[in-house]
């Protein structure tokens, strides 16, 4: 899903720019923002959004990338539900032009969302959106303006700071070590307001997880990587396998560490691929509908006991389903010439088309989510998935646990 959005904050091109340089301080300006971590590029933190009546939080971590020439900021932002199996995912793109009022910032977004969330349509989600920039524009403004009007209170600007000598300018971090706390933000009022809790240093091992998902050499930051760590090593399943390791020691988490992740791993799947079908115009199960027509070959035509024998498509909904796909004029229904009361679905011309066109698509799609496997690598994990489904079946006999995920 792609957001655009836009504001404008009175302050020069150069004097924001500078701003957004300043992450510690431009991130508690972001409704429900908490900024937990921050080292060089690379963050951690949490977000609480509220969207109707549901709430949810998430925790995650980013980097962030800046374009000095075009005055523009990418951030880098993945993480999961603190409460529940959503994941979230967005690549958050801040460009700054000059403007009549001042500085125009230009926002978009693109989210890739999974969970609860998933079932809102685009329009409340921009509406989100929307509101959560509005906030955001507001409490940037006010930074700004602290920064701009704190030397006419009459105190001369001081010189620039020197390591353990003198003391910050308006706007300015003092010179510090690295991991010292952060100075506290300024209020509209001008006040400062104690931060609860300053960012921390970022573990060795969650810094290289964090800058090599950017494409830059692991051990390319201050010897932070631990030896044999890989990326991939560090994601939300490790957490959750760890915290429930020092909750619950007698436990036997091995479990999460194959099905957690083929859980997450759907979600994102099809996540994407609802996007993908519903440009189109379509739903997955209509989807469905017009995959089975066109797997059974010239004429393209089925019955709906056998649309359900498919396996894609459940008998009670087949009926709901060929009703939209004929209202679309992607089937038609005709009688067996035979015996009247046999009833075929089969593909129009324009039902034909469209569904070699999204299935193409598709197939790219699911080709680029592959892409960091080999071909071996491929048919491995399609010989180890085809035996869990044979394992899980066989499960099925054996007496069920409670109800409910174990994350």
């Amino acid at each position: 899903m792609q957001l655009d959005h836009s504001f404008t904050v009175p302050a020069s091109p150069d004097d924001a720019w500078k701003l957004f340089h300043d992450l510690a301080r431009v991130a508690p300006c972001m409704p429900g923002a908490v900024l937990d971590t921050l080292e060089g590029d690379a963050f951690t933190g949490r977000v609480k959004v509220k969207v109707g009546a549901v709430q949810m939080s998430y925790r995650g971590e980013g980097t962030v990338t800046r374009d000095e020439s075009a005055r523009s900021v990418l951030l880098d932002l993945s993480g999961s539900e603190t409460r529940g199996a959503g994941t979230a995912s967005a690549t958050v793109t801040a460009t700054l032009t000059p403007g009549p009022a001042g500085t125009v910032v230009r926002v978009r977004t693109d989210l890739d969302i999974t969970g609860r969330p998933a079932q809102f349509g685009r329009g409340i989600m921009t509406e989100v959106g929307d509101r959560i920039v509005r906030q955001f524009a507001g409490r940037l403004e006010d930074l700004l303006s602290d920064t701009a009007t704190a030397p006419a209170a009459g105190k001369a600007p001081p010189p620039a700071p020197v390591p353990g000598n003198a003391p910050p300018g308006p706007g300015e971090h003092p010179a510090r070590s690295r991991g010292a706390p952060r100075p506290p933000l300024p209020t509209p009022g001008g006040a400062a307001s104690a931060r609860p809790r300053p960012p921390r240093r970022l573990s060795g091992k969650i810094l290289s997880a964090v800058r090599s998902r950017r494409g830059r050499p692991a051990g390319a930051y201050e010897g932070k990587t631990m030896a044999g760590s890989r990326p991939a090593d560090r994601d939300a399943v490790t957490q959750v396998i760890e915290d429930w390791a020092r909750e619950r020691p007698e436990l036997d988490t091995s479990p999460l560490e194959v099905l957690a992740r083929l859980h997450r791993s759907f979600l994102r799947y099809s996540t994407r691929l609802t996007a993908s079908i519903e440009r189109h115009g379509l739903s997955v199960a209509g989807f469905d509908v017009l995959t089975a027509l066109r797997r059974a070959g010239e004429p393209y035509r089925l019955t709906a006991g056998q649309l359900a024998d498919t396996g894609l498509v459940s008998s009670a909904g087949v009926t709901l389903r060929i009703d939209r796909l004929e209202k679309d004029g992607l089937i038609v229904r005709e009688r067996d010439a035979d015996d009247r009361r046999v009833v075929y679905s089969r593909l129009t011309d324009k039902g034909l088309t469209t569904v070699d066109t999204v299935f193409g698509e598709h197939l790219d799609n699911e080709s680029r989510m592959l892409a960091g496997l080999s071909p071996s690598e491929r048919r491995q994990l399609a010989r180890l998935l085809r035996k869990l489904e044979i394992s899980i079946l066989a499960s099925d006999a054996e007496p069920a646990g409670p109800a409910g995920s174990a994350q």
